[in-house]
């Protein structure tokens, strides 16, 4: 029978192999070229899957949330990831607040924001509570979108993680004190509920509206709480479903007193 300590370094094995030389790169960045809008991002190595995908999406997903949002002055956005949302943003909005974890992504959206005034960077996460926590990177899907908080159950053994020290702060939405927010715009693999739990009472005050990232393969499960659990949160918070994107699974969610009467 074979040990899971040799399991793990069959696993480990088999990655290195997949990766080759960008497994001892796996923290390094590069320009990378963005051939649709004729321009270039710092994007980490490794990634694969992220950077098209944003690159695809990230107009038609900003335009279609911008007609959701009567007025545009903050936005709060996560996860920060690299950046190309969060620049986005900030050609709409008078103030971004965008939050992201991991070192290396945060250091390329530094570097792809640096000429813009009006955001603010937070290297954190989002949560109901206070406090720390790891994150963890499942390496070999080379998707560097897929970084998570640390889950409650043990990722798969076949899949080959990566996790940090648990030296990564977990903010409140409610210990920001905004003074205005206009739009909250979550994509961080599944915590979303415990985020929007961290920000409810500058929810009830300011009725922004919500986007978050909805996924069928397990993400919320991962951390203890189903899809009708988020849903059922959003109906005790008076926000009702109005439309998913056409470009991605993000769905769009308003205050019942803002919506208008058919």
């Amino acid at each position: 029978m074979v040990s899971h300590e040799h399991y793990m370094k069959m696993q480990r094995d088999s990655v290195k192999q997949k990766l080759g030389t960008l497994w001892s790169s796996s923290k390094n960045y590069s320009l990378r070229k963005d051939e649709i809008n004729n321009t270039e991002y710092y994007w980490p190595d490794i990634d694969r899957f992220s950077f098209p995908h944003q690159i695809e999406t990230v107009k038609p997903v900003v335009t279609e949330v911008n007609s959701f949002v009567k007025r545009k002055r903050t936005v709060l956005q996560a996860g920060g990831n690299c950046g190309i949302y969060t620049r986005e943003y900030a050609q709409h909005y008078e103030n971004v607040y965008t939050f992201e974890p991991d070192a290396t992504n945060m250091n390329c959206l530094v570097l792809n924001t640096n000429d813009c005034n009006n955001i603010i960077k937070f290297q954190a996460c989002l949560g109901e509570s206070q406090g720390m926590t790891a994150i963890q990177n499942p390496l070999e899907i080379m998707d560097i979108g897929s970084i998570h908080v640390k889950t409650i159950e043990k990722m798969p053994e076949n899949l080959m993680v990566v996790e940090s020290k648990p030296n990564i702060p977990i903010l409140k939405i409610d210990d920001i004190k905004f003074t205005e927010l206009d739009l909250i715009h979550l994509d961080i693999e599944g915590y979303e509920f415990y985020a929007l739990k961290g920000g409810i009472e500058t929810i009830k005050k300011f009725k922004p509206v919500i986007v978050l990232e909805v996924c069928e393969d397990g993400h919320s499960e991962k951390y203890g709480y189903t899809r009708a659990d988020m849903e059922t949160f959003l109906d005790m918070i008076e926000y009702k479903f109005v439309k998913q994107l056409d470009a991605n699974n993000d769905n769009v969610y308003i205050h019942r007193s803002l919506l208008v009467p058919p």
